[in-house]
């Protein structure tokens, strides 16, 4: 009999909480009020390619893909509507030189495929790379350092 529970928790956890957790793909109309407006204000002229919905740690978040420009970037939009982060890509040359060398050695000899600046309240809070080696990709993250003067 308590083989027969355990067995009914292992499905429930593998099975059902996969549902409740992760990203989803949604349209606008899926949207509440507060975000769409957000959206609508942070993306004139832009082309919007995607708009996700991420739940983890009881947090659901919004990720909008736009491309400004020809220029790719990334918004993250709480429940509110809320602007809470914007990854823009950059070039790796036009980092500050403690950044840059940052990232190379956290790659670990993998090649640097795309960099992300991380903004959050209108200042830059970390670099991402994606670093790939052997087809295999990741994510390595370096906090913004203030340039010395």
């Amino acid at each position: 009999m308590l083989a027969t529970k355990w067995t009914w928790v292992v499905v429930l956890v593998f099975f059902c909480l996969p549902s409740f957790a992760g990203v989803k793909r949604v349209t606008r109309d899926e949207l509440s009020p507060a975000v769409r407006a957000s959206i609508d204000r942070e993306c004139k002229g832009a082309t919007i390619r995607a708009i996700y919905s991420e739940y983890s740690f009881r947090h659901r978040m919004y990720q909008v893909d736009i491309d400004l420009d020809g220029h790719p970037r990334s918004l993250r939009i709480n429940p509110s509507g809320r602007l809470d982060e914007v990854e823009d890509e950059v070039s790796l040359d036009s980092l500050p030189v403690q950044v840059r060398e940052g990232l190379v050695r956290k790659a670990g000899g993998r090649r640097v495929l795309r960099v992300e600046s991380v903004t959050s309240e209108g200042t830059i809070r970390s670099y991402v790379a994606v670093v790939s080696r052997d087809g295999k990709k990741r994510e390595v993250r370096v906090p913004a350092h203030k340039e010395r003067k």
